[in-house]
């Protein structure tokens, strides 16, 4: 993004989803993680990995993951709740917020999660 206010904003990437229905996005640095609501995934995409041609898609994730609470979050709560709920609002940086439970947390990577996730291709 330019700091220059008179530029006009240009396309940088396409993800191709294969996939329908309600998402959410968060962004770490590279990362972009594409919350799936219907299938109850998240795909995690490196946008500054390759260079995609012009009017390109980045078509494949890294990995697909699920999200999960942590223990900390779990001790505080004394009732299971859903994830991936129709009632979750996202904010940026990294948080979710479910009002319908009182719930307001973070989500966070676990660098030794993604090492594992990744496969070296």
């Amino acid at each position: 993004m330019s700091m220059d206010g008179m530029e006009v904003p240009k396309l940088a990437h396409i993800l191709c989803l294969d996939m329908v229905g309600a998402f959410a996005l968060h962004g770490f640095d590279n990362l972009i993680i594409v919350h799936h609501q219907s299938s109850k995934t998240s795909l995690v995409f490196d946008i500054g990995l390759e260079e995609v041609p012009k009017g390109g898609c980045i078509s494949h994730p890294l990995f697909k993951t699920s999200l999960s609470c942590s223990d900390s979050l779990k001790a505080k709560v004394s009732y299971e709740f859903k994830l991936y709920s129709p009632s979750w609002v996202m904010f940026q940086p990294n948080f979710i917020t479910d009002a319908s439970i009182g719930v307001f947390a973070s989500i966070s990577l676990d660098p030794v999660e993604v090492e594992n996730s990744v496969e070296d291709k």
